[in-house]
């Protein structure tokens, strides 16, 4: 009597089973201890935040406009977060930063992990100030600074999930792509319009993505593009090269239309 499969699950688990037969490599890694600091945006100072020791993949797994996304895994198994991104500046971008910015990299990934403390403390502000109603809103991933083979890296909170952008870092408004996710798409609308009333319209919480309501990668756009600080130079621009200034805070303006959770804030209509 020949010999059949008792069902399609029993089929798919010994194809499955075979993919073993071939040799799969694990993805080239490097070991190593990162020394981690983060930025008190209440104290407006660096602090130490401890150590990881990361095996980091070699190879980049996303990337962006600027810089690329590598995994990383910490040795430790027991500790909460074991699933970690580091990110490094691309060498177009860190030639643009350099001579467009007259910035190091250093000083450039430092100023990246304090605009992030600063889009953690408003959308913590936003969070506080929701009425019951509301509902869930958002929440910004922790980033760090540290050094990976002698260049300024972030060391980033992984988060699992769908990528999703909401809004952009030039200030317009993505259309929500199905009627099941509108409710997302008009609450990161309403944080960044809070962002802007919250700050006295000095600046603009943008670039809005992530996964649901865990967000991360912000861009923050200024009233005044350079800082206005005379101890810190002149010519210094405010947070990040992808500080759009006027240009995005005045697109968003024209195009947002305050929802029912601007109502809910009491933010009104750009005048």
């Amino acid at each position: 009597m020949p010999c059949s499969p008792r069902s399609s699950v029993s089929q798919y688990q010994s194809t499955d089973l075979l993919k073993a037969g071939k040799l799969v490599k694990p993805p080239a890694t490097n070991m190593t201890a990162l020394d981690l600091e983060s930025f008190d945006v209440t104290e407006m100072k660096w602090v130490r935040s401890g150590s990881l020791t990361l095996e980091i993949e070699e190879t980049r797994f996303s990337h962006g406009a600027f810089r690329d996304a590598f995994r990383a895994t910490t040795v430790d198994k027991n500790v909460a977060q074991t699933k970690w991104v580091v990110k490094q500046y691309q060498e177009k971008a860190s030639t643009a930063i350099k001579d467009d910015l007259g910035m190091s990299l250093e000083d450039h990934t430092r100023k990246q992990v304090q605009m992030n403390a600063v889009a953690r403390h408003l959308t913590k502000k936003f969070a506080k100030n929701v009425p019951p109603e509301f509902g869930r809103t958002f929440e910004y991933i922790k980033v760090f600074f540290a050094v990976f083979k002698e260049q300024p890296v972030t060391v980033e909170e992984y988060v699992e999930g769908e990528f999703q952008k909401y809004v952009n870092n030039n200030g317009m408004c993505i259309t929500s792509p199905a009627e099941g996710f509108d409710e997302i798409y008009a609450k990161a609308q309403c944080l960044v319009y809070f962002s802007y009333h919250i700050s006295e319209r000095k600046l603009m919480l943008l670039d809005i993505q992530g996964s649901s309501f865990k967000l991360y990668d912000p861009e923050i756009a200024t009233t005044d593009l350079l800082a206005n600080d005379e101890s810190l130079g002149s010519n210094e621009v405010n947070f990040c090269a992808g500080n759009l200034s006027c240009v995005a805070i005045d697109s968003f303006k024209s195009k947002h239309i305050c929802n029912i959770y601007c109502e809910m804030m009491s933010l009104e209509q750009f005048d």
